[in-house]
């Protein structure tokens, strides 16, 4: 049965969806966050979604150099591919949905398996690399040395060390 083209139960699904997060809001959100949210800040936004979308789109850079390495696949495939994975990343459970469903979708547009495999692992162990890089560089500005209580030699030569296993580490 239909409603204004729209099926009843997904009306129904959105209801209780909305229902469970004015809920939760409700329940769980301090009364602070919610005269934050009131006031919203434009400008903040805007800066925050063109940041969000600039990211996203130095992934996508970074997914079809991966992929390039096998397989010459147009943009709009991999665009397509990468916002379906995307926004399974954010709306299912668990970290490796949207890869599933990226190479999912490119394997309907004809790229091999294997090769599709192989770029989500690269694409993955790259951004484990990035990440820890980030971290290391972190530490290394950070004054954590004194809860950890040891010398700040030690602990620069800690960070100095694992950042150059993980160049190694990068390179084979």
């Amino acid at each position: 049965m239909k409603l204004f083209g729209i099926s009843i139960k997904i009306i129904f699904k959105l209801a209780i969806s909305l229902f469970l997060l004015a809920w939760i809001i409700y329940i769980f959100i301090d009364k602070d966050v919610l005269s934050t949210l009131r006031e919203p800040r434009l400008n903040v936004f805007l800066i925050a979604l063109s940041l969000h979308i600039l990211a996203y789109g130095f992934l996508l850079l970074r997914w079809r150099e991966v992929l390039g390495f096998y397989q010459c696949i147009p943009l709009s495939s991999l665009l397509k591919s990468y916002a379906i994975g995307m926004f399974s990343n954010n709306f299912l459970p668990g970290n490796m949905g949207g890869d599933v469903i990226r190479a999912t979708y490119l394997y309907q547009q004809g790229v091999s398996i294997r090769h599709l495999v192989l770029a989500s692992f690269f694409e993955r162990f790259v951004g484990v690399m990035v990440t820890l890089s980030i971290i290391l560089v972190v530490l290394f500005f950070s004054d954590i040395s004194k809860f950890l209580k040891i010398s700040n030699f030690n602990f620069y030569l800690i960070i100095i060390l694992s950042f150059l296993s993980l160049l190694i580490l990068a390179g084979l």
